[in-house]
């Protein structure tokens, strides 16, 4: 492992409250902690002896498993994710209570690929909101796009878009967050590379960029709003000062949030509240955040929401009977594509117009073909979608079908789509032609493991964590 910058590793007694240096130095040599999330909508429980005391259903790993080996994680059974970010489940559980009962809330994750914290978002506001998930760079919005919908999301919309973009839409949002590009010093540990990346002149141009963003962000934030904000880097320039810049520029104050003493979680309350997380006082990588709500500015015009029942009308009838909360959810239809979506997906995708690139709308559930109606892997993968005709497959027939292997034998199964599952959970489809069978799984594990080699990994997942 390459030795930490020089100019970093002289800095680093300057941090505030960092307090033993040296432990913090040794604790960057040693192996990063592994840490996942359940998704509660699909599975009743995932546990493991370690759980992450700032998020529910979030455990670590004794050590890292074989995730691409695991159908559950293909199935967006949970997601793997670093401890310290998921402190913003923690701050959304504070935040969200705050905002009136009868509140639509909109939130934005503005540098969201590869998806961590849109998920946490999606969950915490569920079907009273929606998430405006965006990410500026298209290889990693495809990450974004494949997340979000293992995840089964039905209030999550993709997009695309720079900032400038973003703030020229004026599309009103209750909730922003800003997980901002930085110089990573936080992932020393992690990955040992960024170490060669860093510089001062790094910290720099991201403080720079920082600001830029935040600078289009903020003039779309609702009065009563709220900024999350945070980076997975220490240095005050990053942090702190871009706090001071925003306090001195807009409307805002600083939201203090209350946090355990055991949790050992750093709180900076000598000049800017904020909370920090060193890994030499806590189980996780390195990571700052901070809260504020916006206290004054021009009130921007909300979409129109509509309560309507039967919303889902129109949709295929096979698929509409399986289709759960009707009243929460909607049909948005574009180029015969059938998308589900909650009430304020819906408006706030109507209101946007053409203005807005979708990558991805909801759940997209299937594409109406003349007379035929073909799903989408998405409804595969929704927590909200039942059906009947789906075959279930043991661990090995489950790699066997995520490594569209053409020798998958799926029995004698009825003609036409069958929804293709694992420990209950829906992978994709297949389409029984009678004469063989179409695997319709998008993606393809790239496996040629022998059984003996799956037989330890199913093993090793075993060993991680219980279900």
């Amino acid at each position: 492992m390459s030795s930490l910058p020089k100019l970093f590793a002289n800095s680093v007694c300057f941090l505030p409250k960092i307090e033993q240096e040296n432990l913090f130095h040794t604790i960057l040599t040693t192996a990063s902690p592994v840490s996942i999330r359940r998704n509660t909508n699909k599975l009743p429980t995932l546990t493991t002896d370690m759980p992450v005391d700032w998020c529910s259903d979030a455990f670590y790993l004794p050590s890292r498993i074989p995730f691409i080996a695991d159908p559950l994680w293909h199935a967006g059974a949970y997601y793997v994710q670093e401890a310290s970010s998921m402190f913003i489940a923690h701050v959304l559980d504070y935040i969200i209570p705050k905002f009136e009962k009868d509140t639509h809330l909109t939130a934005i994750d503005v540098c969201a690929a590869p998806g961590g914290k849109t998920l946490l978002l999606a969950d915490k506001i569920g079907n009273r909101g929606m998430v405006w998930a965006n990410e500026v760079v298209p290889s990693r919005a495809h990450i974004l796009v494949e997340n979000t919908t293992r995840w089964g999301t039905d209030n999550v919309i993709v997009t695309s878009l720079s900032t400038t973009a973003i703030n020229a839409l004026k599309m009103p949002v209750q909730i922003a967050l800003v997980d901002a590009p930085c110089s990573g010093e936080g992932m020393f540990r992690k990955l040992p590379s960024s170490r060669e990346e860093w510089s001062e002149k790094a910290v720099q141009q991201c403080y720079e960029r920082q600001i830029a963003i935040l600078d289009d962000l903020v003039p779309i934030l609702e009065k009563g709003g709220y900024l999350l904000y945070s980076t997975c880097t220490y240095n005050t320039k990053e942090n702190e000062e871009v706090m001071q810049y925003l306090l001195q520029k807009y409307a805002l104050e600083i939201v203090s949030i209350p946090v355990p003493a055991d949790w050992n979680i750093t709180c900076l309350d000598d000049n800017v509240q904020g909370y920090r997380f060193f890994p030499h006082k806590t189980n996780g990588e390195g990571f700052t955040s901070f809260v504020l709500q916006k206290i004054d500015g021009k009130k921007l015009k909300n979409i129109g929401i509509q309560n309507d029942k039967g919303q889902l009308q129109g949709i295929a009838p096979t698929i509409i009977s399986n289709i759960q909360d009707n009243n929460n959810l909607q049909l948005y239809i574009h180029e015969n594509t059938h998308h589900i979506v909650t009430n304020t997906l819906y408006h706030f995708v109507m209101n946007a117009g053409k203005k807005l690139l979708r990558w991805k709308v909801g759940t997209t559930i299937g594409e109406q073909i003349g007379k035929k109606f073909v799903p989408n892997t998405a409804a595969a993968m929704y927590f909200n979608y039942q059906i009947d005709n789906s075959i279930e497959l043991d661990y090995f027939q489950a790699i066997d079908y995520l490594s569209k292997n053409s020798s998958s034998d799926f029995g004698n199964t009825p003609l036409g789509w069958q929804k293709i599952t694992y420990q209950q959970q829906g992978l994709g489809w297949i389409n029984h032609l009678g004469n063989r069978y179409n695997n319709a799984y998008p993606y393809r594990i790239q496996s040629k493991w022998s059984k003996e080699d799956l037989l330890i990994k199913k093993q090793d997942i075993e060993q991680g964590y219980k279900v």
